[in-house]
């Protein structure tokens, strides 16, 4: 006996169900942020829009006179044609500028880095600017050497501005300080200037002295403030990311934090030497910063071979106690 019209009438609406979700599905399914990126289509846009970006790249041309102040952006919004209340457009002030110095320098480590990796062997067969690798058979942690010190090379024009010496005027209530064959002359308890016996206080010993007191900071004193922490914190992150995964690291156990933790550790400790460092070319820069990543990866090999051993002995222990009748 062929259906009736009764039990049609009950099942359309399971037979149009499927439709119905697969469209319910879909929609929600474009609708829905991806928790991915895929290298096959454009990136996001950037941190910046058109205007920041204009404002900040013209400003950033003025950070190695005027530092990351508001003066700088000042004369970047001139530069870039807006008029100098513009800089509103920049709520956070001059730590946008630390910020785009920051950003860029980062993104602009992948092109320097299939420029460094990807040697000719042909022209050269060794090694490249003297790094330990081979200019054809880079190991991760070579790469990660590399790409670290490329990063600190981006400091170079603002170096001097990341932290800044004190003025020469701020040294007149200091004591008498002998720096090689240089006096400075400082008040006396009397009120009268005095110095060391046959030297004479000079500009240039002034500035001997800047360079060795202690430092008050500008860009790193404005990323140490409480508001600017997190996003401080946030962009070492991202570089530390960005090292380690340029340098073809493709762990995905607990290793994935520990490694860039260090890493920014790292180049956190060195960033700060290099501010005080004056050797040519800073060299002692470089070595500060393999020294500090040779004893992380010492540090790392031997908490993994305690690790190991740990494991190996516990479970030794457990089958011993499993062999006696244990159930375990």
């Amino acid at each position: 006996m062929a259906p009736s019209r009764a039990f049609f009438a009950r099942s359309a609406p399971l037979r149009r169900a499927p439709r119905n979700l697969a469209t319910i599905f879909c929609n929600k399914t474009a609708a829905a942020p991806r928790p991915y990126h895929s290298h096959d289509h454009p990136p996001p846009p950037g941190v910046f829009n058109a205007a920041e970006n204009a404002i900040l790249s013209a400003a950033y041309a003025h950070v190695s006179e005027h530092g990351f102040t508001q003066r700088a952006l000042s004369h970047g919004a001139r530069d870039a044609g807006y008029p100098d209340i513009s800089t509103n457009l920049l709520p956070e002030g001059p730590f946008s500028l630390i910020r785009y110095h920051l950003v860029t320098q980062r993104e602009a480590l992948a092109p320097k880095s299939k420029e460094i990796f990807n040697i000719n062997p042909a022209t050269t067969p060794a090694s490249h600017n003297g790094d330990a690798a081979s200019a054809t058979h880079w190991k991760v942690g070579d790469k990660v050497e590399r790409l670290a010190w490329e990063r600190l090379l981006g400091n170079r024009d603002v170096n001097h501005r990341w932290q800044e010496p004190p003025k020469p005027h701020s040294l007149s209530g200091a004591m008498s300080v002998s720096i090689g064959s240089d006096s400075l002359a400082v008040p006396s308890p009397h009120g009268t200037q005095h110095a060391t016996p046959h030297h004479t206080p000079t500009r240039p010993c002034l500035r001997s002295l800047a360079h060795r007191c202690p430092r008050h900071a500008q860009a790193l004193a404005v990323m140490a403030q409480p508001s600017r922490v997190a996003a401080s914190l946030h962009e070492l992150a991202l570089l530390a990311d960005e090292i380690w995964y340029l340098s073809g690291d493709i762990a995905v156990d607990p290793s994935w934090y520990a490694k860039r933790g260090a890493l920014s550790a790292v180049y956190a400790s060195s960033e700060l030497f290099m501010t005080n460092d004056r050797s040519p070319g800073y060299g002692e820069t470089r070595a500060f910063l393999r020294r500090r990543l040779d004893e992380t990866n010492a540090v790392g090999a031997a908490l993994g071979g305690a690790a190991q051993w740990v494991g190996f002995t516990a479970s030794a222990a457990l089958n011993v106690l499993r062999s006696k009748g244990a159930r375990i």
